[in-house]
C-alpha cells in the first residue's frame, strides 16, 4: 500500500512512490499540473480544503520538492491531520517526510509580537499616557486579524525566510475571513497614503508604513498567475457551489486570476447503484454539477470521490486525491453504545420553547451545518408560534437561500460587514463628525476608514440584534469558529472597558458578554460532524467558550448516515466510524446531544427544515424494521389524521402510521388538511375509514394501536391480528371549538402541536431495548403526560 511504503528512504523507493502514484490516477488532478511556488486552498468552511491542502503538500514532498505547509485559519486543524502538534513556528514534519514542513499561524502569537514591534519603540518616548492608550486601541480582534495578515505578507515577500522551499501551499480560513484577509493589502496601502501621520486604530502610523512595500510586494505576487494557483474547493452541492461562484468573483477582484475548482466528497456512481440513500446523494449531487453557475463553468475542474475513512494520518491523505479507493466488507466492529440516547432536533425546541424567548447560538467549524440547523430549529419555534429572529454573523452565510420562502413569526436578517460598516460610518460623521469644522471632518473620515472599524460595526451590529431576546426568540447563527472566538474576543473587550468604568461605583449596565454567561437568557449549541477533526474542534471550542464563562447547552451531531437498511458498503463503513464518535461525544463532552440523520432530499426550504428537525437517529440492527401504528377516533376526520401525518414524516422509514374511525364521518376535516398542507405535511393518500378495514386476516399486522379521543376509548375494539401494544392518548377535539375562523385554526394549530410534541417522546424510546410489558407500560404513561 502508499502508506506503508518508506518514502524519501532511496530512490528507487521514490521511482516506486511515483510510479503506484500515476497507476492510482492520483497525478491526473489537473491542479497539480505544473503547479506553481504558491498554491492557496480555500472555500467555504467544511468542504475538505484542508485535507485536500495537507494531500497536496504530502505528494509535492514525496516527489523531491522542499514544501511549506502554512495554514491562515485562525482554528487550525492541520496538525490533527497529521497527528502532530505544529503551532506558530515552522516544524519538520520528518515523520512525515524529509522535504515536508509546517506552519499554523497563531494568531494570539503573532498580535503579541505585533504590539511588541509597535510599542516597543514609543516606550520612555513617548508619556505613559500616551503608550496606554496606544496599547488599549491594539487590544481588539481587529488588531489580531492585521498581525496574522503581517505573518501571512511575510511568507509571501521574504525571500531570506522562504528561499528555502520549492512550493509554499496555504490551507486558508473560510471564505469570507480569507476574503477579508487577502483584499487588505489594497485596503491599507489606501489608508496609509491618505493618513496625515496620526495614531490610528492600530498605533502609530509610522510602525503601519514599514509594512508598506510588504503589503504592495504581496499583492503582486498574489496577482501573479506563474508565481500564484487559487484553488477553490467545494461540494457538489447547489449552495456551496453558489457560494463559491461569489468567491470566484470577488478575488478575481482582487486580482487572483489564475484559479482551479475541486469538487469535494462526490458519491461514486458504483456506490449509488446498490443503495437508494446512495443514489439520492448522487441524484442531487449530479444535478447539482449540472446547473453549476455559469462562472465556473470555464475553471480547470477535477473531482474528488466521498471516502469511506476518516481523513487523519498519512494512509488517508495518499488515498485521498485517489479516486478508485473501493470500501472493503471488514464491517464486523464492536461499537460502544452510550446510555444516554441522542434526541431529535425538535426535542431540544421543546426543552427550549417553554421558556417563551432567549438566545440561542449555533457555533462550530466551517461546513458542520450550522446555517441550516439554525434555519431548522427558528423554524420549528416559529410553527409553534413563538415569534423569532434567526439571523447570521457569518460573511460567507446566506440564510435566505436555505430557508426560500416565508413564514409566519419568523423574521430573517443578516450583519452584513460591509452595509454594517457603512451605516456606522454615516451614524458616526452625523453625530461625531457634525460640529467640527474641514480638517477635524477630515481627520474623523480618515480614522473611519480604519479596518478596525468594521471590527466595531459588526461587533454593535451582533449586540443590538441579541438584545431583541429579551422579548423574542433570537437564533444566531455565528461565523466559523476562528470568527466566532475574534467576535467573543470583542464582546469580553467591550465587557471589561465598561467595568473599569464603572470603578468602585459598582453599577454596570448588562453587556453582551453578560448575557451570553447567563445560561437563563443563552442556549449555546455546538455542531459538529461524527468525524474525529470536527469533534476535536467542536472540544477545543467548548473549552475556549468556558474560559469565556460560557457553558455550552447542547451538541447537535449533523448529517449522521442512519443505518437503516443501508447496502452501500462505503455508507456503512462511514455509518460505523460516526457510531465511534458519537459516543465520544455522548461519554466525554455532552450529556445533552441530538443527532441529526443526512437526508435523501437537500435541507432547502421550509418543509425540508421541518423534516430535518424533527428527525432522528438511531443505530441498531433491530432498527431495520418498519413498525406499523394505528390511530383511532370516532369520527376519523381531525386528530387520528393529523396523527397520522405527523407520525408518517416523523418515523423517519421506522414508522408506517395509519388511522380509523369507529363511526368515521366519510370525509377529512378541510382545515385539519389545510393546516397538514401549509406546514408541508404529507396529505395524500388520507381519507376518513373505518377501523373494520385493520381487523381482518389481510389487513396489514399492527405493532401499535392509539385511541386519541375519549369516546373511541370507551366503544369495544374489533379483535385485531397479533398482540399490539395498546394505550389511550386522548387529546382535545379541535372539530368542536366554536367561535371565529381564526380561534377555529388556532385550535387546529394547537392539536397539531400536541400530537406532535407526544409522537416525538414516543419516537425517543428505544423500542429495540424494552420487552413487551415495560413498552405497554411506557406508551400508556405516555397517554398520561400533559399535552400543553
Amino acid at each position: 500500500m502508499v502508506g506503508n511504503l518508506s518514502v524519501g528512504s532511496s530512490e528507487t523507493a521514490k521511482l516506486l512512490f511515483r510510479k503506484e502514484l500515476l497507476l492510482n490516477g492520483i497525478e491526473k488532478m489537473k491542479f497539480l499540473i505544473t503547479p506553481p511556488r504558491y498554491l492557496f486552498f480555500t472555500g467555504k468552511g467544511g468542504v475538505g480544503k484542508t485535507s485536500i491542502a495537507c494531500a497536496t503538500a504530502l505528494q509535492l514532498s514525496e516527489e523531491g520538492r522542499r514544501v511549506l505547509l502554512v495554514s491562515t485559519d485562525p482554528a487550525s486543524n492541520v496538525g490533527q491531520v497529521f497527528g502532530v502538534a505544529i503551532g506558530n513556528r515552522i516544524k519538520a514534519l520528518t515523520n512525515t517526510s524529509p522535504n515536508l514542513f509546517a506552519l499554523e499561524i497563531d494568531p494570539q502569537a503573532a498580535a503579541r509580537a505585533y504590539r511588541d514591534r509597535i510599542v516597543g519603540p514609543v516606550r520612555g518616548v513617548l508619556p505613559d499616557a500616551v503608550v496606554k492608550n496606544i496599547e488599549e486601541q491594539l487590544s481588539g480582534a481587529c488588531t489580531t486579524e492585521i498581525a496574522a495578515f503581517d505573518e501571512f505578507t511575510a511568507l509571501l515577500t521574504d525571500t531570506e525566510l522562504t528561499a528555502f522551499y520549492d512550493h509554499i501551499v496555504f490551507d486558508t480560513a473560510p471564505t469570507g475571513h480569507t476574503i477579508r484577509l487577502l483584499q487588505l493589502p489594497g485596503a491599507w496601502s489606501g489608508f496609509l497614503e491618505t493618513s496625515k501621520g496620526d495614531a490610528s486604530c492600530l498605533g502609530p502610523l509610522s510602525g503601519l508604513e514599514k509594512q508598506r512595500t510588504q503589503y504592495k510586494e504581496a499583492v503582486e505576487a498574489l496577482s501573479d498567475p506563474r508565481q500564484t494557483r487559487l484553488v477553490l474547493v467545494a461540494r457538489a452541492q447547489k449552495s456551496t457551489l453558489r457560494e463559491v461562484a461569489r468567491t470566484h468573483e470577488e478575488l478575481a477582484a482582487v486580482g487572483l486570476l489564475q484559479q482551479y475548482l475541486v469538487i469535494n466528497g462526490v458519491m461514486p456512481s458504483a456506490e449509488a447503484e446498490q443503495d437508494d440513500l446512495a443514489a439520492a446523494i448522487f441524484e442531487r449531487e449530479q444535478a447539482a454539477l449540472a446547473a453549476i453557475p455559469v462562472t465556473l463553468q470555464l475553471l480547470p475542474r477535477d473531482m474528488v470521490s466521498l471516502k469511506p475513512f476518516n481523513l487523519v494520518g498519512l494512509d488517508a491523505l495518499h488515498q485521498l486525491l485517489n479516486n478508485d479507493v473501493a470500501a472493503t466488507s471488514e464491517l464486523c466492529i464492536e461499537i460502544p453504545t452510550s446510555s444516554q440516547a441522542a434526541l431529535a432536533l425538535s426535542s431540544l425546541v421543546d426543552d427550549i420553547a417553554g421558556d417563551g424567548h432567549g438566545l440561542i447560538m449555533f457555533m462550530g467549524k466551517g461546513g458542520v451545518g450550522k446555517t441550516t440547523l439554525a434555519a431548522a430549529f427558528a423554524v420549528e419555534l416559529a410553527l409553534r408560534g413563538l415569534p423569532v429572529h434567526l439571523s447570521t454573523s457569518d460573511p460567507a452565510a446566506h440564510l435566505s437561500d436555505t430557508i426560500e420562502g416565508k413564514m409566519d413569526n419568523l423574521m430573517v436578517s443578516r450583519i452584513d460587514p460591509h452595509e454594517e460598516t457603512e451605516r456606522y460610518r454615516q451614524l458616526v460623521l452625523e453625530t461625531k463628525g457634525a460640529h467640527l469644522d474641514a480638517e477635524g471632518r477630515a481627520l474623523l473620515e480618515e480614522d473611519l476608514r480604519s479596518p478596525c472599524t468594521e471590527e466595531i460595526a459588526v461587533f454593535q451590529a451582533f449586540s443590538k440584534i441579541i438584545r431583541e431576546a429579551d422579548r423574542k426568540f433570537v437564533v444566531m447563527d455565528t461565523a466559523p469558529t476562528g470568527h466566532t472566538l475574534l467576535l467573543l474576543d470583542a464582546t469580553g473587550a467591550y465587557h471589561r472597558e465598561i467595568t473599569r468604568q464603572a470603578g468602585a461605583s459598582g453599577l454596570i449596565e448588562i453587556t453582551p458578554m453578560m448575557q451570553l454567561q447567563d445560561p437563563r437568557q443563552t442556549k449555546v449549541l455546538i455542531v459538529t460532524l461524527a468525524e474525529p477533526t470536527p469533534v476535536l474542534e467542536a472540544a477545543a471550542l467548548q473549552e475556549e467558550l468556558r474560559r469565556a464563562g460560557i457553558e455550552p447547552w447542547a451538541w447537535v451531531v449533523n448529517n449522521a448516515v442512519a443505518s437503516g437498511a443501508l447496502h452501500s458498503p462505503l455508507l456503512k463503513q462511514r455509518e460505523l466510524n460516526e457510531r465511534r464518535e458519537i459516543d465520544r461525544i455522548a461519554t466525554r463532552y455532552s450529556r445533552r446531544y441530538a443527532v441529526v440523520p443526512l437526508l435523501k432530499l437537500e435541507p432547502i426550504g421550509i418543509t425540508q427544515l421541518l423534516a430535518l428537525s424533527q428527525s432522528n437517529v438511531k443505530h441498531s440492527d433491530m432498527e431495520n424494521k418498519t413498525y406499523n401504528a394505528l390511530f383511532i377516533c370516532t369520527g376519523n376526520s381531525a386528530r387520528s389524521i393529523i396523527a397520522e401525518s405527523v407520525l408518517n414524516r416523523l418515523g423517519n422509514v421506522r414508522f408506517k402510521a395509519f388511522s380509523a374511525g369507529s363511526h368515521p364521518r366519510g370525509e377529512v376535516d378541510p382545515m385539519a388538511l389545510e393546516l397538514l398542507e401549509s406546514l408541508g405535511y404529507g396529505v395524500k393518500g388520507l381519507r376518513s375509514k373505518s377501523w373494520d378495514e385493520f381487523a381482518g386476516p389481510d389487513a396489514p399486522k399492527m405493532d401499535f394501536i392509539f385511541t386519541v379521543c375519549d369516546k373511541a376509548a370507551g366503544e369495544a375494539c374489533p379483535a385485531w391480528p397479533g398482540q399490539p401494544i395498546t394505550a389511550h392518548w386522548g387529546f382535545p377535539d379541535p372539530v368542536a371549538v366554536q367561535g371565529s375562523k381564526e380561534q377555529k385554526h388556532k385550535a387546529f394549530h394547537d392539536s397539531l402541536m400536541q400530537i406532535s410534541h407526544r409522537i416525538q417522546l414516543f419516537l425517543s424510546l428505544r423500542i429495540e431495548d424494552l420487552d413487551a410489558m415495560s413498552l405497554q407500560n411506557a406508551v400508556r404513561e405516555l397517554g398520561q403526560s400533559p399535552v400543553n
